[in-house]
């Protein structure tokens, strides 16, 4: 059920994006995606977008949804945000400007995670393409002072101490960070990470296939 959601989600998602690219004239010139990870569960989200439209009207901006997920805090300057509402399993946020041309603004926000979900933290993606060809969107996460990182993460992220940073060519929706808090145990499953424990249960069930094959073999 859990993959089955997050499959849907970002197949709702990246219809969205088709769909609203194709019709919207705004380009993304850059992006700046700042996050602090506070606990497993939960990040502060800084994201600077800087776009280029040629008319005034709103920019929708969407956020993916698990089971569980709460977004809190949610400002925006720099521009005018319009009503919140959900739209399937993302959360539209129209951004409008007083003028077309180049413009730049900031989104804050905080969200959390049920254990399910733990370190994942999405991201507000516009229905605006950037050129495909430079990576001009830079994400920053910077883990709770005393966390541990874990093996798995989302995307491959250049780490120094407790600050990671990758520069992309579009904006995630989300980024995957899973840690534990200092003092705190992993779980075995967090220890191996999730890659690996994939790899681990499709190994089994070709062992375990391969056993039941030779044993009805056997008895021919």
């Amino acid at each position: 059920m859990k993959w089955r959601t997050c499959s849907l989600a970002i197949g709702t998602l990246a219809a969205w994006l088709v769909t609203a690219r194709a019709l919207d004239a705004a380009v993304l010139r850059s992006a700046d995606v700042v996050v602090s990870i506070r606990s497993p569960r939960t990040c502060a989200v800084v994201v600077s977008f800087e776009l280029e439209t040629s008319k005034v009207d709103a920019i929708d901006h969407r956020l993916m949804l698990n089971d569980g997920t709460t977004v809190e805090n949610i400002a925006v300057t720099g521009a005018t945000a319009g009503p919140l509402h959900r739209v399937g399993t993302t959360l539209s946020l129209p951004i409008s400007f007083d003028r077309p041309g180049p413009q730049r603004y900031f989104v804050h926000y905080e969200a959390g995670q049920a254990e399910t979900w733990a370190g994942r933290c999405p991201v507000w993606v516009p229905s605006a393409a950037t050129d495909g060809l430079g990576r001009v969107v830079r994400l920053t996460v910077a883990l709770q002072e005393g966390a541990r990182r874990l093996s798995d993460q989302f995307p491959a992220f250049k780490w120094d101490s407790g600050r990671g940073v990758v520069s992309l060519r579009h904006v995630p929706a989300f980024l995957y960070v899973p840690t534990v808090t200092a003092g705190e145990p992993p779980s075995w499953r967090e220890a191996i990470g999730l890659r690996r424990v994939v790899d681990v249960m499709a190994i089994v069930f070709v062992v375990v296939a391969s056993l039941i094959w030779a044993g009805q073999r056997g008895r021919r």
